[in-house]
């Protein structure tokens, strides 16, 4: 005998929950059958021609004095102040730690082995070059003075410690 939930509940779990169609295994296995017949070429001549359009669209827009630092700059000399090494360093040092803290465990390596260690110390080596990066970069993408502030600071904390425990449990629960 089935029972019907008290009615809060129950517009909860309709909000967080698909359709009764798509969680049924035979539309489940019909779209991923279509999925394989998919081919990747169609999202390259969609996105290509729309990220050329957008990076023309940039470089004719984009005002001179963006930055307040220094206006000087128009066009292609702007472009070239972007701090495209720490941006680099930055998306590298954090595939490392996200890899290191991925594989570790029972999941791939245990947290001793080469692989897991080697990953963090990579990342903590990037990050740190990251940071090096940016004190001495003439257009920083995290300029390091934000931190002096108090308010930037414990507002940047609070929102990496909310980000922790949303992801930890959508990932748990």
């Amino acid at each position: 005998m089935i029972t019907k939930p008290p009615r809060s509940s129950f517009s909860l779990s309709f909000l967080s929950s698909p359709p009764p169609k798509i969680r049924s295994k035979s539309s489940k296995s019909h779209f991923l059958k279509k999925l394989r017949k998919w081919s990747f070429h169609p999202l390259i001549y969609i996105n290509l021609p729309v990220g050329i359009i957008a990076l023309a669209a940039l470089l004719i827009f984009l005002p001179a004095n963006i930055s307040e630092r220094d206006t000087n700059y128009t066009g292609w000399a702007s472009v070239r102040r972007i701090d495209f090494p720490g941006a680099l360093l930055a998306a590298g040092a954090t595939i490392c730690l996200l890899l290191g803290l991925t594989w570790g465990g029972n999941q791939m390596y245990d947290w001793v082995s080469p692989q897991i260690i080697g990953a963090l110390v990579a990342s903590v080596v990037l990050y740190a070059s990251f940071f090096v990066r940016e004190r001495f970069a003439a257009e920083p993408i995290l300029p390091l003075e934000l931190f002096r502030n108090r308010v930037f600071t414990v507002a940047s904390l609070l929102s990496l410690l909310q980000m922790m425990i949303l992801l930890g449990m959508a990932l748990w629960i």
